[in-house]
């Protein structure tokens, strides 16, 4: 029996018959009359619908087992302000007049699940945690819908199982901080996957560059990460064949223009990645000279060169997080074997990544702005003017995930590591229910945020780590403004970092207690002497819960001119 066989994307030919077992179903020759195999008994609509109806299963249940990940970590004032923030638009303030956000404004990609979530489920802590699952269950998805592409079968099953596998049991505390805490760039890189998997599935079709336009614009006016992972990539990555087809492959000068007209789908690409750009940069303008939210410019410099050997420790201790293989600092246990087992993902997109640059040539479309992506998202990484946090390069774990999938699958089946990487994906199977199952949910802010309201404390101030987060834990009937001071400053203002300037309004509010945290120091942090500086010595104090609350019986709003006198922050801090 004569099996034909393609050239994989790496150079190994397909695995069909040897590694895989997917003998064509259309020249079923060999088998005995009357015998049909299993999957002809179904058909291609049938196969179709069970696949989904698989794909979404395996969904719910991540989705159940991210959000019990997800309650292991401390609530953050940054996730607790996009929640306000969502809260705020899905009341009217669509535009988010007065506010001032981070660098990243979120603004079209997590507010609006955001606000869907809050529309089933109100306005509490929880709102975060479903968030962060909701998000990385959805990256998931689109990673091994990417990763599979046109394959059906057995090839499609590998390729997704690889992709998905390589990010299915993150690492608790910093990579469940990372990935499905708060919004941290990691949605970001689902519409520019969903961009890339309609390149993958659209063909050349008309439609392709408007919608890939608009799932780009959707992510850059939201986060200008995009730039580096999805619009710069498909800008190079296009461009570059473009000038393959047209430029070097012409006979002669009479054939530029003509075959210029043929390869009017690359050139359409190259216009939809302008086009996101152009939008990316003018929606957020418009609705700021509109009277919108205001977003602080990032950091316009770049690392030091005597500064880089810290950024290179810095960038691999990420890739460790993000891949959950971080197991510097932790004891040596079981648990420690089951995160050190997840180096064969890193492994594995090292690999893939190391396929994508050596055979770019003749890669597909997709693979290699997967490739350009992933080098383009460490590069960006390391020259990062301060020690970034992994989520700054968030994109290296689903685009090489994705990656494997397309390039090394059939590879792995090929040299017979498929029942190897059996064990290892049952393994972290099993390192996703030890850490849903054994890990304890941290003690929140629920405790603080009842006694202020038994109380009758409804309106005060904060350091910012608790301000937003006492508000969204307390379901909005305690409101807690954050504030901020400077470098060797004795006063304390509004800190201008995900917040609305009217909280500060002498006229709208009556703050009368401030929430310090004990201990408590760090960058832009009121200390205890700032805050009797600015505000005099209280009426009343209360050690509550781990925190200092101090009374006044005045506004303290009123005790600062806080309206003519607001520093500009420093994100850098």
């Amino acid at each position: 029996m004569s099996v034909s066989r393609a050239a994989s994307p790496d150079g190994v030919d397909d695995p069909d018959a040897v590694g895989l077992g997917l003998d064509d179903p259309q020249a079923p020759a060999g088998r005995p009359a009357g015998r049909r195999a299993p999957a002809e008994l179904l058909s291609l609509a049938q196969r179709r619908a069970l696949l989904a109806a698989a794909v979404t299963g395996c969904a719910i249940l991540l989705f159940f087992c991210y959000w019990r990940m997800s309650r292991t970590f401390q609530l953050g004032s940054d996730g607790a302000s996009n929640a306000l923030q969502a809260w705020d638009m899905l009341h009217g303030n669509l535009l988010l007049r007065g506010w001032t956000l981070s660098d990243v404004s979120f603004y079209t990609t997590e507010l609006p699940e955001y606000m869907l979530i809050e529309l089933v489920h109100g306005l509490t802590g929880e709102v975060v945690h479903i968030a962060g699952a909701l998000t990385y269950t959805l990256l998931i998805v689109v990673v091994a819908l990417v990763a599979k592409d046109q394959a059906t079968g057995k090839r499609a099953a590998l390729r997704m199982l690889v992709a998905a596998g390589i990010m299915l049991s993150p690492q608790l505390g910093a990579g469940v901080d990372t990935l499905m805490q708060q919004p941290d760039h990691t949605g970001t890189n689902v519409p520019v996957l969903l961009a890339w998997l309609l390149v993958a599935r659209g063909g050349r079709r008309w439609w392709v560059s408007p919608a890939v336009a608009v799932l780009l614009a959707v992510a850059y006016v939201a986060d200008e990460v995009t730039l580096v992972v999805g619009i710069a990539p498909l800008l190079a990555v296009v461009g570059w064949r473009l000038y393959q087809r047209v430029y070097q492959q012409r006979p002669d000068d009479t054939e530029f223009w003509p075959e210029l007209a043929r390869a009017r789908y690359e050139v359409a690409l190259i216009g939809a990645a302008l086009v996101a750009l152009a939008l990316g940069r003018v929606v957020p303008a418009m609705i700021h000279h509109a009277g919108g939210y205001y977003v602080v410019p990032p950091p316009n410099t770049i690392a030091q060169s005597n500064d880089m050997i810290s950024h290179i420790w810095g960038t691999v201790n990420g890739i460790l997080v993000l891949f959950g293989a971080n197991f510097f600092g932790l004891t040596l246990s079981f648990s420690t074997g089951l995160v050190a087992l997840h180096l064969v993902g890193v492994a594995l997109a090292v690999w893939a990544i190391g396929a994508g640059v050596r055979r770019f040539i003749g890669n597909d479309l997709v693979s290699q702005l997967l490739t350009v992506g992933t080098l383009l998202a460490i590069a960006a990484f390391l020259i990062y003017p301060t020690p970034a946090a992994p989520r700054e390069m968030a994109a290296v774990l689903p685009f090489s995930a994705a990656l494997a999938g397309r390039l090394l699958a059939e590879r792995l089946a090929a040299v017979r590591l498929v029942p190897v990487m059996a064990v290892v994906l049952c393994l972290y199977l099993v390192t996703l229910s030890v850490n849903v199952t054994s890990a304890p949910e941290v003690n929140d802010y629920r405790p603080l945020a009842s006694w202020l309201s038994d109380h009758g404390l409804r309106y005060g101030l904060a350091t910012y780590n608790l301000a937003s987060t006492l508000t969204l834990t307390s379901g909005n009937h305690v409101q807690v403004r954050p504030t901020g001071s400077a470098a060797h400053s004795l006063q304390v203002y509004p800190r201008l970092w995900e917040s609305d300037k009217s909280w500060y309004n002498p006229h709208l509010h009556d703050a009368t207690f401030f929430v310090e945290p004990e201990p408590w120091a760090g960058p832009m942090v009121p200390g205890m002497s700032a805050v009797l500086h600015t505000f005099g010595p209280p009426a009343r104090r209360y050690n509550v819960d781990g925190a200092v609350v101090m009374v006044w019986d005045y506004n303290l709003l009123t005790r600062t001119r806080w309206g003519h006198h607001w520093p500009a922050f420093d994100p850098s801090l």
